[in-house]
């Protein structure tokens, strides 16, 4: 198994210096989602634009905007733990994707059912998922979906305890994540990795990356990506068995959560 991961981080490195971005499925659902990443509404109001978008894309028989405004219903279902929803959303997706045969669709919904599939405590077929969205992603050359199916897959092993697959596929993914992403983005990373961290024991790495994480998210006005990071803080210190700074983090979510909706 060693031999494998190894002749596999050679592989990646090789790879990393082949492909540049050709395509970003990220940034083309980014930059088509009518609700901007800094607005601060609420989840039902994004469902209801989000919804929207969806019935003027049908009615224009428009393929693209379809699949996008699946997608985009998967994010707000899935933020709102709707899940059964957001399957329902990601399937209208994914019939899309194979009807046109678009490679990058394909990956954009492989990495959704794995998600899923991570909170449903269904390590082995998330696995199955991100490893498919990594196939994609390297036939598309996209450097920033290779790196996120590898950080994926770390969070899958996580799941399962097993830290030594989850921090290997880490490191395997940062390089390629270091290359594409936006400094917003590195701080999901950063709050994973320190979960993770934390989940094992090792404290003081686990705060250093935790507080990256929040340190640069509070630069922005993205409330929900704020408030994950300080519950994650939270689950940090009730991990360490600071229960008075655990209690104080969640009810100061709490109250900004009821503010927000």
């Amino acid at each position: 198994m060693k031999l494998l991961l190894i002749l596999f981080s050679v592989s990646l490195l090789t790879l990393l210096n082949q492909v540049y971005s050709q395509t970003n499925i990220k940034l083309e659902l980014i930059n088509a989602n009518p609700v901007s990443a800094t607005d601060t509404i609420s989840i039902s109001e994004k469902i209801k634009i989000h919804e929207a978008y969806l019935k003027d894309a049908i009615s224009g028989k428009d393929i693209k905007k379809q699949f996008y405004g699946s997608i985009f219903l998967w994010s707000d279902f899935y933020k709102d733990h709707n899940y059964p929803e957001a399957i329902r959303s990601l399937l209208n997706a994914e019939k899309i994707a194979q009807q046109t045969k678009n490679i990058s669709w394909q990956s954009a919904c492989h990495i959704r059912h794995g998600i899923i599939d991570c909170e449903l405590k269904k390590y082995k077929d998330a696995i199955s998922h991100f490893k498919k969205t990594l196939a994609c992603c390297i036939q598309t050359k996209d450097t920033l979906c290779i790196g996120e199916s590898l950080e994926e897959i770390s969070i899958a092993y996580k799941g399962m305890k097993r830290y030594d697959s989850a921090h290997h596929f880490f490191k395997q993914a940062l390089p390629f994540l270091e290359h594409a992403s936006s400094r917003v983005q590195m701080s999901i990373y950063y709050n994973n990795y320190g979960n993770l961290l934390s989940q094992e024991g090792d404290f003081t790495e686990a705060k250093k990356y935790l507080d990256t994480s929040i340190s640069i998210a509070m630069e922005g006005t993205d409330v929900y990506l704020q408030m994950t990071y300080k519950n994650n803080l939270a689950d940090f210190y009730e991990k360490k068995g600071d229960f008075e700074n655990a209690i104080k983090i969640i009810n100061e979510c709490i109250e900004v959560n009821k503010q927000h909706n």
